[in-house]
């Protein structure tokens, strides 16, 4: 623990004399810009109630950790659970990303909401004086050191064993190897066991997962089957701001088929959806598309689909144009965090994009499309909740992204249809449901009691 405190003070003050790296994916503008946040205190670290955290008014939390929104979402059921076992106990959320703060910060009003410090070890024995935590909980991964698409600093792990405060990780699920890094490579090495020291458990959603864990030598006494997050349907969808509520009322009203596309990836996927929803609208005239791309802050990908858009003749806009002009638009962008759960609740029809979760519009019971398996990674985390609701009849597979269009009409014009897919995925959610309780009533059993 000496020599891994010795090497993070290390890197803390060369990161801040140099300038860190932004906690912004890099096709951000002026995501390559460094800077310098401080080494003295958490201004730059707690950016939602930072005050009531200095005034001491969240100890005992319980703390999270989510990379993206996308990992954060799963953990509403945690979070819901273990409030309801603990009534009152504070919640700190810290995302992997500055971009998704105001997104967490909507689901979750009622936390403090940040990113995690510089490496520098006072910083984090700061932050776990104030906050105390009962446990921290990390949204999917990363499971070891090195297998998230998004950089994790040990210090984290390392502030858990030194304050003996349990870690794990909920909806454990093993991504690639990847490191951003030689020095990522070199902490991995050297502080790697620090990691498994302050991961007290694994919580998996399958027996799959367990599987791809132990191959990776994951201790398996310390991996537990819990079931997928995904399927717990949450007490709440999170609050909904005004604009957004205008927005929603106005496409219900219009009484007109709704097709929802979201998490979609590039153009070759977002083409075929404008190219269905086209199809769609030669049937029904008043037929609107809200289609939420995977990346919006890729200026390239982005333009590519407006250009797509404009090709085609259609009228767009995009959400962050403001309430007038979605309402007036046959085509909603959805270029801001957040919102897109919602946004399935004036759906009549749901596109998922590749790759992601399947089951987002199973909250508010709507017929969900997704691309064919080709196109999916059969090694991807999401691969097999995918399969299991297209064998079980609860999602419903194209065989070709050029047919996006026949099978959203005929979820229109035949209701039954989509009715009997809706009921097959809630017959699968239901029996699948339950990993929130399970999860929140084993670490109320192994949570600090300081």
């Amino acid at each position: 623990m000496i020599a891994y405190r010795l090497y993070a003070s290390t890197v803390a003050l060369s990161n801040f004399l140099r300038g860190e790296s932004q906690l912004q994916p890099t096709y951000v503008q002026r995501a390559g810009d460094r800077v310098r946040r401080s080494l003295f205190d958490l201004r730059d670290v707690i950016v939602h109630r930072r005050d009531q955290v200095e005034r001491g008014e969240f100890r005992g939390a319980l703390v999270l950790y989510a990379a993206t929104i996308g990992e954060f979402h799963p953990l509403v059921p945690v979070i819901d659970a273990y409030m309801h076992r603990r009534p009152g106990t504070p919640v700190v959320v810290f995302a992997g990303q500055y971009q998704y703060l105001d997104a967490v910060r909507v689901a979750c009003p009622n936390a403090a909401i940040g990113v995690l410090p510089p490496s520098a070890p006072w910083l984090y024995d700061r932050l776990f004086r104030l906050l105390q935590p009962k446990a921290v909980v990390l949204g999917e991964g990363p499971c070891l050191p090195l297998h998230f698409p998004i950089a994790f600093d040990m210090s984290l792990a390392a502030a858990c064993v030194r304050h003996r405060v349990p870690m794990t990780v909920a909806n454990a699920t093993l991504h690639k190897h990847f490191a951003s890094s030689r020095l990522d490579k070199l902490e991995a090495r050297l502080f790697g066991g620090l990691y498994t020291r302050a991961m007290r458990f694994w919580y998996t959603p399958n027996a799959i997962f367990k599987s791809w864990l132990a191959s990776a030598s994951v201790p398996v006494e310390r991996i537990v089957v819990t079931g997928d997050l995904r399927f717990d349907r949450p007490n709440r969808a999170g609050s909904v701001s005004p604009d957004l509520t205008a927005i929603l009322e106005h496409v219900s009203a219009l009484g007109v088929p709704v097709i929802v596309a979201g998490s979609v990836n590039a153009i070759d996927e977002e083409g075929a959806v404008v190219d269905g929803w086209l199809e769609v609208r030669a049937k029904h005239a008043g037929a609107r598309l809200v289609i939420a791309p995977r990346h919006v802050n890729n200026a390239e990908n982005m333009e590519k689909l407006y250009a797509y858009l404009r090709a085609k003749g259609t009228r767009f806009a995009r959400r962050s144009e403001g309430v007038p002009a979605a309402k007036d638009a046959d085509v909603l962008v959805v270029d801001v965090f957040g919102e897109l759960p919602h946004l399935y609740s004036v759906a009549t029809v749901a596109y998922i994009g590749r790759n992601h979760g399947v089951l987002e519009p199973l909250r508010f019971e709507v017929p969900t499309v997704v691309a064919p398996r080709a196109d999916w990674g059969h090694d991807y985390v999401t691969f097999p909740a995918y399969m299991q609701m297209i064998d079980q009849g609860g999602i419903i597979e194209a065989a070709d992204k050029r047919l996006l269009g026949r099978i959203f009409l005929r979820v229109i014009d035949e209701p039954g249809y989509g009715r009997a897919v809706v009921d097959n995925a809630l017959r699968v959610a239901e029996s699948e449901r339950g990993a929130g309780n399970r999860i929140a009533e084993h670490l109320d059993s192994i949570a600090s009691t300081r």
